[in-house]
């Protein structure tokens, strides 16, 4: 299985990057996301969904994922949903 990449570009210490993640249901019938957290050094989701949540067929909840550089050098995270 492919697993999708993000990356935030190159920041100097101190700075911050965020990007927009959307988690979608796909299906005919409803879904319940029930965790979204990321694993790594810097990373935070400032506004986290409120879960569970019921995502509804074809529809999404949208989530920030910013990153606090503390160091200068190649960071790498995981996003669990």
């Amino acid at each position: 299985m492919l697993r999708p990449r993000c990356d935030l570009g190159s920041i100097y210490p101190g700075e911050s990057a965020a990007a927009l993640f959307r988690q979608r249901n796909t299906g005919s019938t409803a879904a319940t996301l029930s965790t979204v957290t990321v694993a790594g050094a810097g990373l935070s989701i400032p506004d986290r969904p409120v879960l569970p949540a019921t995502l509804a067929p074809r529809t999404a909840v949208d989530f920030i994922v910013s990153f606090q550089g503390a160091s200068v050098g190649q960071n790498s995270a995981s996003l669990q949903s």
